[in-house]
């Protein structure tokens, strides 16, 4: 599985920095928020593979997107 490098950023501009192992973007934010519990309401998101800093082809979701998909994976996990 690649490494990622997921950057959350919160309402009150709180930030959290995790490194993961994730099958794809949307796996790192559900493994992310697996370690942190971080309400995703609110929340901006960018998973890269190649570090925190900003990147070109870093991916940014939203605490909506993420919560969405958290619901998802959380199924297909049990």
């Amino acid at each position: 599985m690649p490494k990622y490098y997921v950057k959350i950023i919160t309402n009150d501009n709180k930030v959290f920095e995790q490194v993961v192992n994730a099958q794809d973007e949307m796996h790192a934010c559900a493994v992310t928020w697996e370690r942190l519990r971080i309400m995703p309401k609110g929340t901006s998101w960018k998973v890269g593979e190649l570090g925190f800093d900003e990147h070109d082809d870093d991916i940014y979701f939203g605490g909506a997107e993420v919560a969405e998909n958290l619901a998802k994976y959380r199924k297909k996990k049990k």
